[in-house]
């Protein structure tokens, strides 16, 4: 967790401030060709063209001793550059948008100085990020609105383990960090003291079994969603002979029909707008108010910087990070819920869930991950339920589970493998008890139809 057992600074390849930065990826590159000259002290040259955090890229970059040319572009949009300067060299760092976002300062050893960072007027920062001498402590400084003047805090390093399971237990308790860094002792997120202190508590539990990384899941008086396991009628049905099924009505709205559970919303967004500068009123015009406008003036204080807000409902409203194209979000980005956690993370298509993505509770807790069609998850994915902790692994269309997949009880046992159609088990397929076989044969609307039973029930 913090790191108090360097006895030495680390060096910086990278820094990511989120509310500016956005995700690590963005500079990916940008952090493994200075590791590389840092590490080795050999001048390199290259040039990358890459899709980071959704957005296609073209990197020139030259690095030797004292100098550093690097050039950063998407399409003509110059994103990167660097410049000389009497104490080294800076990057400046646009968005796609063409305004200002950072300037980073770094030695002619290429060590990092600070970064200074912009919101709109780029002859005074909004804030700063600089690491503190023979420290691996950093201070970042932000602009008081009121005073004009710049407060600073000091945040430790903790440990940063991206992906992993531990990582999203501590950013699930103790938030979502909002500085992140690549040195030469490793990867980190830079967190307040008490941020920092509540980690470490986590990490304790973690040892002594107090926590676990297995969800715990609440029971609660809820719906089923769709691809929990029901009981069969009993008594075990006579093999009747096949006869063609007739085609079912296609119903109006196919996600009306699909049980769901009450922090699930899917498809509740309503209304969205870019995200500007300053609070403003958001009148919200939602079916089902007779008509009437709803007025919303609730705005949760943020630290990151949002590209669009997603008005949920009239007391609720989410925000974005990721690229929008003529007011639709495209590519890869995030959505954050008002409690600051992840709402959907993955790719988007005009406006929608659409390709790969990860979708949680309102609970921080993972919903689904999975393939995404027009909102809809569609393709292979995983689900969770939050109600019994069971687990659904297979293919899905429509929303719901259709084709090969397989259902699994809390504690990761298997209950079903087999054929799914619209949320049932239906064609062949096996069922499980306590690791042996139940029934193994054809299935019909979640019923048997013709096969085997093992054992009973």
């Amino acid at each position: 967790m913090p790191l108090q057992d360097l006895d030495l600074a680390p060096v910086f390849y990278m820094v990511c401030y989120r509310p500016f930065d956005g995700n690590m990826q963005n500079n990916a590159i940008l952090a493994g060709v200075r590791r590389d000259y840092l590490t080795t002290g050999k001048s390199s040259s290259g040039k990358y063209r890459k899709c980071l955090a959704g957005t296609d890229v073209s990197i020139h970059y030259r690095i030797g001793k004292g100098r550093f040319l690097w050039q950063k572009k998407s399409g003509r949009t110059l994103l990167q550059e660097s410049y000389p300067e009497v104490y080294g060299y800076c990057i400046w760092t646009r968005s796609l948008a063409g305004k200002t976002v950072s300037k980073a300062r770094y030695g002619k050893d290429h060590i990092w100085l600070q970064t200074a960072y912009y919101e709109g007027d780029t002859k005074r920062p909004t804030a700063f990020l600089k690491p503190v001498q023979g420290s691996n402590e950093l201070v970042l400084l932000q602009m008081n609105p009121e005073t004009e003047k710049y407060e600073g805090v000091k945040l430790l390093p903790c440990e940063n383990n991206e992906g992993t399971a531990q990582q999203s237990l501590l950013n699930t308790v103790a938030g979502e960090p909002q500085v992140y860094a690549e040195t030469s002792g490793g990867s980190f997120c830079y967190c307040l003291k008490e941020e920092a202190e509540s980690r470490l508590a986590v990490m304790q539990d973690l040892r002594t079994g107090k926590e676990s990384l297995t969800p715990k899941w609440p029971f609660e008086e809820e719906e089923a969603i769709a691809f929990c396991y029901i009981e069969n009628d009993r008594p075990f049905p006579a093999p009747q002979p096949e006869q063609p099924e007739p085609l079912p009505a296609q119903p109006e709205n196919l996600s009306e029909q699909v049980p769901q559970e009450p922090d699930y919303a899917a498809d509740h967004e309503i209304f969205s707008t870019d995200e500007p500068a300053k609070p403003a009123r958001y009148a919200v015009a939602a079916k089902g108010l007779n008509g009437e406008t709803q007025v919303s003036e609730y705005l949760p204080l943020q630290l990151e910087k949002g590209t669009k807000r997603i008005v949920i409902s009239a007391e609720e409203s989410y925000l974005y990070f990721g690229k929008v194209i003529n007011g639709l979000r495209q590519g890869r980005g995030r959505t954050q819920m008002q409690n600051g956690c992840t709402a959907y993370e993955g790719d988007y298509l005009d406006d929608k869930r659409d390709g790969f993505g990860a979708y949680y509770y309102k609970s921080g807790k993972i919903c689904y991950v999975g393939d995404w069609k027009a909102n809809k998850r569609n393709g292979l994915g995983v689900a969770y339920s939050s109600r019994d902790g069971s687990i659904f692994v297979g293919r899905w269309k429509n929303n719901i589970p259709t084709g090969s997949g397989a259902a699994f009880d809390a504690e990761g046992k298997l209950i079903y493998t087999g054929e799914w159609k619209n949320g049932l088990r239906h064609g062949h397929g096996t069922e499980y008890k306590d690791g042996e076989i139940l029934f193994t044969g054809e299935f019909r609307e979640d019923k048997y139809y013709s096969g085997y039973e093992h054992i009973q029930k």
